[in-house]
């Protein structure tokens, strides 16, 4: 089995572009991408801050849908249900987070306190930290992961209120420095007495069509990547002008 090593990671990330003082939003699915090592996620980070320097930021998100469920959110425990490398984030001690219970990321780097005061209401919309990453104009990075973690998908369908989505209200406990205290979140969740789903395929080859994705090779993976607001902005023009475009419309039922 080939084994990656940090030089290889750090070549291929200043193929993409990548340079010092970029942020970078990573979704990740690392397993043996990298051959047989430790720390595949200590890894990744390490080359991603050797190339960016200390003027560089690195977002993950830290998904958590245990608390929809009853269980509190604690901002600094509750741990990332959405991977290994997101985790890693969360682990180092100038990782920060944002609050929300749901859908929040953590940050390292200069512009990580801005991109995890996240303002909005729900998930995603005007202020969230998602809406902070594409006015940065980050860098997105899908490490061994397919199009299907892009989930900047969420930002367009909130921001155009897709016809196969709706705001569920959820009542969540999260955790207080005396106790807990409850905290109504609404969701943007899809509607689950309607055939939905995702056209992926239709997605992928529409932004490189658009040339706002591409895939570099990378160990025994790939790593697919673009601007966030070139990705937003393709995906943006197609469901305003079709709001069933990101998903399969042969099968889509409304009843």
């Amino acid at each position: 089995m080939i084994t990656i090593t940090e030089l290889e990671i750090c070549e291929v990330l200043e193929k993409i572009g990548l340079k010092k003082s970029d942020t970078v939003l990573v979704h990740s699915s690392i397993g043996l991408m990298f051959g047989m090592q430790n720390d595949s996620a200590k890894l990744l980070y390490s080359a991603l801050r050797k190339v960016l320097s200390d003027s560089g930021t690195v977002i993950a998100p830290t998904f958590t849908f245990s608390p929809c469920n009853g269980d509190i959110f604690d901002i600094k425990d509750t741990k990332s249900e959405v991977g290994e490398f997101s985790n890693y984030i969360l682990s180092l001690d100038d990782s920060y987070r944002s609050i929300h219970p749901i859908h929040s990321v953590a940050a390292v780097g200069p512009n990580a306190e801005y991109v995890t005061s996240h303002e909005s209401l729900s998930s995603f919309g005007k202020k969230s930290s998602y809406n902070k990453i594409i006015e940065l104009k980050a860098y997105v990075l899908l490490v061994g992961a397919g199009i299907n973690y892009l989930s900047l998908i969420h930002q367009v369908e909130e921001d155009l209120t897709v016809p196969y989505r709706f705001y569920k209200e959820f009542n969540i406990k999260v955790k207080t420095e005396t106790g807990h205290k409850n905290v109504k979140v609404p969701y943007y969740a899809r509607y689950l007495d309607k055939k939905i789903e995702y056209d992926y395929e239709t997605r992928e080859t529409t932004l490189i069509k658009s040339n706002a994705l591409a895939t570099v090779k990378l160990g025994w993976g790939n790593i697919k990547h673009g601007r966030s607001d070139q990705i937003y902005r393709v995906l943006y023009d197609n469901v305003y002008n079709d709001p069933l475009f990101l998903i399969k419309k042969d099968i889509y039922s409304e009843k």
